[in-house]
């Protein structure tokens, strides 16, 4: 006897989205929208599409990166994505211009290896599509075994280490934990600047490690969506729901060769800077302070008047240890009061460790060497590319600064110098380059001023004193 399910029209095209449509279906045919750059990763190279038209997950695009390519409009649908290939369709849109209201007519070509595919609007990551390799019985034991060491052993004031591919050991501390939902913060440096912009990374991780076999479904089977391989097990990837302010998404961090919970959340396990080393830097900051002082009127009444308080600074500056604590008052007074007087000037505070999102004014190309080649980056005033730069902490007679990371060995410092009298948000900095290799930091200044629109709805680092809504 043969079983049978009769569906109505409606239940098949419901459970249908569940059988038959993938993520990239989704992705082409409800989230794509004409203006969107669909970015795609694949055979280490990325190129970018602008959509010009979707109807229904018929999407025509036209390539936006310099080169030839620009000259194409490309065509794709949701059933293109097949494992590692997407499917394509082409035309020359000059040369082949009578054929570009026939699809039919396009020339085929294969994308393989694709890696990432990303749908970008307004400068944002809005959604993406990648494609893992199948994992075997290998990396699912190795998923299984980490996600039960965070299970077991993660609890408040531990600190989860991810060891990177790159080199780096990132130090997530564990803020707080309950039924397997663990708030973490980010407490070590990174050269990462997607992970620096965040306040705090949640990972949700469901199941029970002590559970007996078959009483419940496996640690990897439960959580497949959190962890994932995309180099057949080399190294894997988790996912965290991270928020800065108010704003709320999911990331992965990629390429995390193992983990483990360390005892506490201390970035290092070098010893303390001895107190030689804190006498210099407090002297040396007691030094600019007095310049500082000697220089304005204001301070120099404020410290005159109390003159006990004045002579124990001076004789702190002077002696071979700074030990009381007359030299780390005046510096704390010094800071705050020079701070005050930038923020009025610049009619915004910057707030350190926080993010500011920039678009240049102008487009500017900056020169820089490496490995004895010289190169060029363009900052372009014309692209949709919003860049962000870190607020770093101001130093005692400096301005504030803002640093970013453009690839792995380049980046660059903004110096924050005033702000333009005739445009809101905008501002008029000092730039530099800033290439690395190995232990080596090579600066390259940018001979003219560089003036900058920050988008205040975006920088968590900015907080603009005049906060009227002006166009």
């Amino acid at each position: 006897m043969t079983n049978k399910i009769i569906l109505t029209e409606s239940q098949y095209d419901s459970l249908r989205q569940y059988i038959v449509e993938t993520k990239f279906d989704t992705f082409v045919k409800n989230r794509a929208k004409v203006g969107d750059i669909i970015r795609i990763e694949f055979n280490n190279t990325t190129l970018n599409f602008k959509v010009v038209r979707n109807d229904m997950g018929q999407i025509q695009m036209d390539n936006v990166d310099n080169g030839a390519l620009k000259n194409y409009r490309y065509f794709i649908s949701g059933d293109d994505l097949n494992n590692k290939k997407l499917h394509l369709s082409k035309v020359h849109k000059i040369k082949d211009k009578a054929k570009l209201n026939d699809v039919r007519s396009w020339a085929p070509e294969n994308m393989n290896n694709v890696k990432n595919i990303e749908l970008v609007r307004n400068g944002k990551v809005i959604d993406s599509v990648d494609n893992p390799d199948n994992v075997g019985d290998d990396f699912q034991d190795e998923a299984e075994n980490n996600l039960a060491i965070i299970l077991n052993q993660l609890a408040p004031d531990k600190g989860l280490k991810l060891i990177m591919k790159s080199g780096e050991e990132l130090i997530l501390c564990c803020m707080s934990s309950n039924n397997g939902i663990y708030v973490l913060d980010l407490v070590s440096p990174t050269e990462n600047p997607n992970l620096r912009r965040w306040d705090s990374f949640v990972l949700t991780i469901k199941g029970n490690p002590d559970a007996n076999q078959g009483e419940e479904e496996n640690l990897y089977s439960q959580n497949k969506d959190i962890i994932k391989t995309s180099d057949n097990g080399n190294t894997f990837d988790l996912l965290f729901r991270v928020n800065v302010g108010e704003y709320k998404k999911h990331i992965w961090i990629n390429e995390i060769l193992g983990l483990s919970v360390v005892p506490s959340c201390n970035t290092s396990e070098e010893e303390p800077e001895t107190q030689k080393d804190d006498d210099d830097i407090l002297k040396r900051d007691g030094e600019k302070a007095l310049e500082l002082i000697i220089h304005d009127k204001n301070l120099q009444k404020a410290f005159y008047t109390q003159p006990n308080f004045w002579e124990l600074f001076k004789a702190e500056l002077k002696g071979k240890k700074a030990v009381g604590t007359g030299i780390i008052t005046v510096i704390d007074l010094v800071g705050k009061y020079e701070t005050k007087k930038i923020n009025v000037n610049l009619d915004a505070e910057f707030i350190e460790h926080k993010k500011i999102n920039f678009r240049p004014i102008h487009s500017v190309k900056i020169p820089y060497v490496r490995n004895d080649k010289e190169y060029t980056y363009l900052f372009d005033s014309l692209s949709n590319i919003e860049y962000t730069a870190i607020v770093a902490p101001r130093k005692l007679g400096e301005n504030y600064k803002a640093k970013g990371k453009l690839q792995d060995y380049l980046g660059y410092e903004l110096e924050i110098l005033s702000k333009d009298k005739t445009l809101v948000d905008t501002y008029v900095c000092n730039l530099t380059m800033i290439v690395s290799k190995q232990n080596t930091i090579m600066r390259y200044p940018y001979d003219n001023q560089f003036p900058i629109k920050i988008d205040r709805r975006e920088s968590t680092g900015y907080n603009p004193l005049n906060d009227e809504n002006q166009n």
